[in-house]
């Protein structure tokens, strides 16, 4: 841990058998240390583990239906590299074979709002993710929740190819549901989901009952906060109930395709659309253009929101 950590997510003790240590009486103490910072244990779970010191896992089918996404209606397993991306569009958008001449499809290609969930007993879960370099990383950040609480947030340096990072079950044995919620100016694709030897992932249903599609530009991808959690629409979304499907995309504006990609194959029955751009770049236009002759939005835009709800 470097001298600017504060939260220390798993310390592992080793006795010598015949040490005459009592793992059930066994206590860890919080105490402060280099100055200011302290050591905070979320918590302290001794376990019975494998004379390596390490925990024997298993590898999980990405495949696996109970592994489940929220927010990215296309995402699937990819047939060359088995990694399981978290797309918001189908892919003929990020290979520029649609009219999407105004799309920046490097902002397209990002995780915003999206969130893997699974539910498991095992005392420990490893997640892997890799990240292709041609990718745009901007804002590694994940939020992660354990029975719908915020557990930490977890900042990976850019650029990044490769991570792991292990998440502890505060009780051993119970049914943890783990929400992760991807980054907003990131790419990550999950390319490995790992539990303790015996345990499984369990059926759930993490799916709320109403969806919310938001047509944007950068301010409602979450530009200026370090996570998607912390953007208005996630926000909101949360307050409300609803699954929210973030098809907000920097530096393109509104792109009148978009809309047509909310069909009823990808998204179901779809509760409300948002649509809000434009603040930013309105405040520096002197001259105010609705549309443009090939019925684009760009340029100077009037700011605007509106919202269609389902009766």
């Amino acid at each position: 841990m470097d001298s600017g950590s504060r939260v220390c997510d798993r310390i592992w003790f080793a006795f010598q058998s015949g040490s005459g240590v009592d793992i059930d009486s066994f206590q860890v103490w919080r105490r402060p240390f280099g100055g200011t910072n302290t050591l905070a244990l979320d918590e302290v779970s001794l376990e019975k583990i494998s004379t390596s010191g390490e925990p024997v896992y298993a590898s999980v089918p990405l495949n696996d239906d109970k592994i489940y996404v929220l927010g990215a209606a296309y995402s699937h397993v990819e047939a060359g590299t088995g990694h399981l991306n978290f797309n918001r569009f189908e892919n003929a958008v990020y290979a520029g074979t649609l009219p999407f001449p105004k799309l920046n499809p490097q902002f397209a290609a990002t995780s915003t709002s999206a969130r893997l969930v699974i539910y498991t007993r095992s005392p420990s879960v490893e997640f892997s993710f890799f990240w292709d370099p041609a990718d745009r990383q901007e804002s590694n950040g994940f939020d992660i929740y354990r029975n719908g609480e915020p557990y930490y947030s977890l900042y990976i340096a850019a650029p990044a190819t490769s991570q792991s990072f292990i998440l502890s079950s505060p009780q051993p044995g119970d049914l943890i549901r783990y929400d992760i919620v991807m980054p907003h100016y990131s790419n990550p694709k999950l390319s490995g989901l790992s539990l303790e030897s015996g345990h499984v992932l369990e059926a759930g249903n993490p799916f709320p009952e109403k969806k919310l599609v938001v047509i944007g530009d950068s301010v409602s991808q979450g530009r200026g906060q370090n996570l998607s959690s912390q953007s208005y629409l996630s926000l909101a979304a949360e307050r409300m109930g609803v699954e929210l499907f973030n098809l907000s995309v920097g530096q393109s504006g509104i792109v009148p395709h978009v809309g047509n990609t909310i069909t009823q194959q990808a998204f179901g029955d779809v509760d409300m659309v948002w649509i809000l751009a434009g603040y930013n770049v309105w405040r520096y236009s002197a001259q105010v253009t609705l549309q443009d002759a090939d019925g684009w939005y760009r340029g100077s835009w009037i700011p605007y929101g509106s919202t269609s709800r389902r009766r």
